[in-house]
């Protein structure tokens, strides 16, 4: 094969796929002047030879080992930059795992990994453990939340973090002990929020009534016992931490909170916007697409991590301490969304009571007074009524008429004004 085919079988910037990357490697290496000269007959002796090679479909990265010569070990290890070069790759990473180097190369399967095949590869998943997606070798990779005890999900807008948090809500659901309770403004959480093991039975999007629950998570620190496992996740949370008195709740939760069996999962675009109080909090942090080197560092309280380089959605890496994993996130399909929305409809929750007040700042004391809300009844939205509702504002992208809306709960003489509006909002937030 001429030098012609092989520069033009490969796509600037995307990577060689063809089966002489090791090759590269260890050319790169020797072309570095890694070997070792006989001094009597001027033969050259690589110091840096092949391994073996793992690729998993689905996976995020395909993994190159590297038999390296000891006193050739750190200059290996800081060749990211030639390696990544030799393979026409943005970046690689190089890191040590017992007595070989492994390259690990950044893939570009087509597709998503979807909930089910991720699932499907180890589906008994003990209690408390969520399914995030897939590691470097193509292995499940699940998140054990309570031994964290909490987490933060960072990355740019488009990164994939509200659908890695779906996924993470899901694998719980159906766990013994464990509810979730979900707060997203932006309400991209609301499908999962028919089960039964939703705190409060539903989720909540007006930044008034989760900061007035996340209050009353924060008192419950304070004197409640472990009874089980209750997972907190918040999407946008700066928005919510603009707000003096959720953002005491959140840092109350966050220091207290695993005595009660509280565990939080954040997602962020940065960490700075979370600020250092609850960083410092986090024992695991899922990092996806960042600005710059220095905010991915921030983020992961790592360098070298590579995230400002990371080119498609749902690819994150994973840090515990010095721990670090590629993972693939598993991605709910819209099929599986609508079957969840048809068999348990989406459905806000109800603000529970706070009797007392947090500790907190006097300075913003009085704002913790005038969220402590004496909570509101459910509706009297029936079943099959908010089900018809919900698909079609799907199906449409718009509600239901009044007379529709009478129609189906078989009203004579139509619904009043006041119980039409409260049906729309309990079923859609409308």
């Amino acid at each position: 094969m001429s030098l012609l085919s092989l520069i033009t079988r490969d796509r600037p910037g995307a990577g060689t796929r063809l089966s002489d990357a090791m090759v590269r490697l260890t050319g790169c290496a020797f072309q570095c002047g890694l070997y070792t000269t006989d001094p009597h007959t001027g033969a050259r002796y690589p110091q840096v030879r092949a391994g073996r090679h793992v690729a998993a479909p689905r996976a995020p990265v395909e993994c190159y080992e590297l038999i390296v010569e000891p006193k050739a070990l750190k200059r290996v290890l800081g060749m990211g930059r030639e390696f990544a070069h030799a393979l026409n790759m943005p970046s690689v990473r190089v890191r040590q795992e017992g007595g070989s180097v492994w390259v690990d190369v950044p893939t570009h399967h087509p597709g998503h990994l979807t909930y089910e095949e991720a699932w499907a590869l180890a589906p008994d998943i003990p209690p408390g453990k969520l399914l995030l997606g897939v590691n470097g070798h193509g292995d499940q990779l699940l998140l054990d939340l309570p031994g964290a005890p909490h987490c933060a999900v960072i990355g740019m807008s488009r990164s994939g973090k509200s659908t890695l948090l779906r996924t993470m809500v899901h694998s719980c659901q159906n766990q013994p002990g464990v509810q979730v309770a979900l707060f997203d403004p932006r309400a991209e959480l609301a499908p999962l929020s028919g089960f039964g093991h939703v705190w409060q039975a539903g989720y909540f999007e007006r930044e008034d009534e989760i900061e007035a629950c996340l209050v009353h998570l924060a008192n419950e620190t304070r004197h409640n016992g472990k009874t089980g496992w209750l997972f907190v996740f918040v999407d946008e949370a700066p928005r919510l931490c603009r707000r003096p008195a959720a953002r005491a709740a959140l840092e109350q939760i966050a220091n207290e909170g695993r005595h009660a069996g509280y565990h939080l999962v954040l997602g962020a675009q940065t960490p700075k916007e979370l600020g250092a109080g609850l960083m410092a909090n986090m024992g695991v942090t899922i990092v996806g697409k960042m600005k710059d080197a220095q905010h991915a560092a921030q983020a992961s309280g790592q360098r070298g991590t590579g995230a400002e380089r990371i080119a498609e959605p749902g690819r994150f890496i994973v840090t515990k301490g010095e721990e670090r994993r590629d993972l693939q996130a598993a991605m709910m399909s819209r099929e599986l969304i609508d079957k969840l929305c048809w068999e348990w409809p989406p459905r806000h929750g109800v603000v529970p009571s706070t009797p007392e007040p947090v500790s907190m700042p006097s300075a913003v004391s009085h704002q913790v007074g005038a969220l402590t809300m004496a909570g509101r009844g459910l509706d009297d939205l029936p079943v099959a009524v908010r089900s018809k509702i919900v698909r079609h504002y799907a199906r449409y992208g718009r509600p239901p008429t009044r007379r529709m809306v009478s129609e189906w709960a078989g009203v004579e003489g139509g619904l009043d004004n006041d119980k039409w509006h409260r049906w729309q909002k309990e079923a859609i937030g409308r």
